[in-house]
């Protein structure tokens, strides 16, 4: 799944970071969850998903996202599940 050199980067610092360091999430219809493989995609490192005020300001850029702190939560608890 993962490229053993794939460099992403993070929508929060904005850092590169290989592929697996990082969580991937999509955005579908209003909600976000992990990412399924289809559609777009963006990603965030651990340190970015300990800041709530980085995901609400990196979240913010997705006009499709009406709801920033049911969605902040989402988040939250999709990072909880990656960390295990």
């Amino acid at each position: 799944m993962f490229s053993s050199k794939a460099v992403r980067m993070c929508v929060g610092c904005r850092g590169r970071f290989l592929q697996s360091e990082l969580l991937r999430l999509c955005v579908y219809k209003t909600k976000v969850e992990r990412f399924s493989g289809a559609g777009r995609s963006f990603y965030f490192c651990r340190e970015c998903l300990s800041s709530e005020k980085t995901i609400l300001k990196a979240i913010a850029r997705y006009k499709t996202i009406k709801d920033k702190q049911k969605n902040l939560q989402e988040i939250q608890e999709i990072a909880k599940e990656w960390e295990k």
